[in-house]
């Protein structure tokens, strides 16, 4: 079973209500307000997957979209030297 349908499946399972869009990627915020549905009570959030330098290390960095991402900071706050 894909990544994919194993977390569908999952949410179908908690009951979790939701509603599934599939797009092309969408690199900017920009990009994702353009999308079809995008409308004035959707929420997009940011999100950046992060790793160390050695690649032993894999976070994901969701924020809303007006904040300004800032490595400095994001390194800081999880302890990592390199992002």
């Amino acid at each position: 079973m894909s990544t994919k349908n194993t977390i569908m499946a999952r949410i179908r399972a908690l009951n979790i209500p939701h509603e599934y869009h599939e797009h092309a990627p969408a690199h900017t915020m920009a990009d994702c307000l353009a999308l079809p549905y995008a409308a004035p009570d959707v929420t997009f959030c940011k999100n950046i997957l992060l790793c160390n330098r050695q690649l032993t290390a894999f976070y994901l960095y969701v924020t809303p979209p007006e904040k300004p991402f800032r490595t400095s900071v994001v390194s800081k706050l999880i302890g990592s030297s390199r992002l």
